[in-house]
């Protein structure tokens, strides 16, 4: 009896192996490892094992199977997705969750797929109600019961996620509050990188107007007393500058004399008007209010004369600036502050005696020729004649000085985006130091093109290169947008990878944030805005907005060496720090594979535990069975026996 149920179940073993090794695997690998190469049980499983499964089982025959995990684990327990994206597609995957998405909107719920769902419900059998009725028949019909194997981690996968909760449900609440927090934790990052660059870039307006006292503007009363005439025009011109307080908060204006000018004008070998228009070339004052020489004198001798010809609103006064100087403080600032300060002039002027001084200087007969035959002397103000002397009338500067700024700091990242594929595959060639100086060259590379694209899109709308450098300027322009993008880029990458180990969403804040920080003194003067922004100035944008305006409307050149040493430091300064921030990144992706590795093994020496002591419980417990069945047996065929052999007429 003993033998055959040992028979009975050694059978029952091998059916079940038998359909196991016959069984279609889902996701499944061949193990063809070697049993030396194959990881030694615990001492709980191997003597478990050797209770239960015959040694048939580990014939080099049998071959056994081990699930492939699925490259790419999402995990909400920690709120966040742990990736080992393969390819293009593991990167969708990873930025935009597409294979959520798609297993999401594509996924059909069947009538089977929804049984599946369904909890397991306790069984609630006849016997089951009746604890005092004999089972015998039943657990003879019954089939024995299986050897306890490892399920399928894909099995229990699927079985752990198709159990169904609604939100509100109570086994949901740990999950709900770790979605709460989720939410709550983005959306501070969201509103921090949402704030943080319009508040840099807002700053830049903060209190603007009370800053229009520290622009810089030139008065030049360049005329003194002739035969007689003293010069009452600048009389009128310093004193409206100097006095009128709704003047002083327009600006800054410096006064000089004739006497000064003169000295200056001289120690340059120039003319009065001359150093007048170099100091507004070399961009030491915004604006000059010119008074000419000898300016009262000829308005006294037009009017003496009754010159028909003379209009004192252009002939003896200028107000000179450059557009090409400064593209978007002028025409966003500057032109209307000169306009408002005319404007203030010409409202102040009826006020002063300069018209009837001048009269006073001529006899009744030259004053009645001057009404009749030349009235416009008399009526005409006396006012600035404005002048440009780099007028800027193409419009298109207004993007390529501005948008065009922000876009080349966005391109920079793009760059290399684009180059992702390429530089993993590169990854697995070449190694070191070798990787690192090929991602900059091809870094480099883009760069170059990028810059050409520029200057050939610049070309293409009419735009010429050559003002200031002739036919090398398309050269010129090239290298300078090259170097903006060069010193730019790599800083941006370095960023980027840092963004990538402590949190990837943030990538495009940083991204934003650069081109904010760098376009924010370039749209405005920095004059105007907060001390803070005094950083503009060692920008590589600033620096290349700078550089753009002696391209292409050959400004002053005095700063082109300091310009280029700025974004020469950065491109230096960023490439070198580059290659540290690739390791450091490795490094701590490497540290961060190890952490992971050991929390796996020690996940999988757990299962491990709990499934041997599974076994140890499961035979055991077949174990005793078994052993009590035998004994009932036997008992019973030893009743019978004694029964036989019991004779009531034999009795003495």
């Amino acid at each position: 009896m003993s033998d055959r149920s040992s028979l009975s179940s050694s059978s029952s073993v091998e059916e079940e192996t038998h359909s196991f090794e016959n069984a279609p695997p889902i996701q499944l690998e061949a193990d063809t490892t070697t049993d030396q190469q194959r990881r030694r049980g615990s001492l709980l499983r191997r003597l478990s094992t050797g209770l239960s499964i015959p040694s048939s089982l580990d014939s080099d025959q049998t071959r056994t199977y081990r699930v492939r995990r699925q490259p790419t684990n999402y995990s909400f327990a920690g709120i966040s997705t742990g990736v080992e994206a393969e390819g293009e597609a593991g990167l969708h995957d990873y930025y935009f969750g597409t294979d959520a998405i798609q297993k999401s909107v594509t996924r059909k719920t069947t009538s089977d797929a929804e049984k599946l769902e369904e909890f397991p419900q306790k069984f609630e059998g006849q016997y089951a109600s009746d604890p005092g009725a004999d089972n015998t028949e039943l657990s003879s019909q019954l089939p024995a019961t299986p050897i306890a194997r490892r399920r399928s981690t894909v099995v229990q996968k699927i079985q752990s996620i198709s159990q169904r909760f609604g939100f509100w449900d109570k086994e949901f609440h740990n999950d709900r509050v770790k979605m709460i927090m989720a939410f709550l934790s983005n959306y501070i990052y969201l509103v921090i990188g949402f704030i943080l660059p319009l508040c840099i870039y807002w700053g830049s307006y903060y209190e603007r107007a009370s800053r229009y006292k520290d622009l810089k503007f030139l008065v030049v009363l360049a005329e003194e007393e002739v035969a007689g005439i003293p010069p009452i025009i600048s009389g009128v011109v310093e004193y409206f500058f100097t006095n009128v307080t709704a003047i002083q908060a327009l600006g800054d204006f410096r006064v000089m004399n004739f006497t000064q000018i003169t000295t200056l004008s001289q120690s340059h070998n120039l003319t009065i008007q001359e150093e007048v228009y170099r100091q507004i070339h070399h961009q030491k004052y915004w604006t000059a209010f010119y008074v000419k020489e000898n300016a009262t004198f000829n308005y006294y001798s037009a009017l003496k004369s009754a010159n028909t010809t003379f209009n004192p609103s252009v002939s003896l006064m200028q107000a000179i600036y450059e557009t090409g100087s400064n593209f978007n403080a002028v025409n966003n600032y500057i032109v209307s502050i000169v306009n408002n300060i005319i404007q203030g002039y010409l409202t102040y002027l009826p006020k002063t005696a300069l018209l009837g001084d001048l009269l006073q200087a001529l006899d009744e007969d030259e004053i009645a020729s001057v009404a009749s035959t030349a009235p416009n002397l008399l009526t005409s103000l006396v006012t600035f004649e404005i002048i440009d002397l780099i007028p800027v009338t193409n419009q298109i500067f207004t993007g390529i000085l501005s948008i065009a700024l922000i876009y080349i700091v966005l391109f920079t990242f793009f760059q290399y985006l684009f180059s992702v594929s390429i530089h993993t595959y590169i990854a697995t060639k070449i190694s070191g130091g070798g990787y690192i100086a090929f991602r900059m060259l091809v870094s480099q590379i883009s760069y170059l093109f990028l810059a050409l694209a520029f200057v050939v899109l610049n070309t293409a709308f009419q735009i010429s290169p050559s003002k200031t450098f002739g036919k090398s300027g398309f050269l010129v322009i090239w290298a300078w947008i090259y170097l903006l993008m060069s010193s730019l880029g790599s800083f941006i990458e370095a960023l980027g990878l840092i963004m990538v180990i402590y949190k990837p969403q943030l990538i495009g804040f940083v991204l934003l944030f650069v081109a904010v920080i760098n376009v924010a003194p370039v749209v405005s003067p920095i004059v105007l805005c907060p001390p803070f922004y005094r950083y503009g100035y060692a920008m590589p944008v600033h620096a290349a907005y700078d550089l753009m305006h002696v391209a292409y409307f050959n400004s002053w050149k005095g700063r082109v060496g300091l310009d280029i040493g700025i974004m020469i430091a950065w491109m230096i300064i960023s490439n070198i720090a580059l290659p540290f921030v690739m390791r450091w990144m490795g490094e701590k992706i490497a540290k961060r594979k190890e952490e992971a590795a050991a929390a796996a093994a020690a996940a999988a020496a757990t299962e491990d535990t709990a499934e041997d002591l599974t076994k140890i419980e499961t035979n055991t417990e077949t174990s005793v069975r078994s052993t009590t069945e035998r004994v009932e047996t036997n008992s019973k065929l030893d009743n019978d026996s004694v029964l036989a052999s019991y004779n009531p007429d034999n009795r003495e």
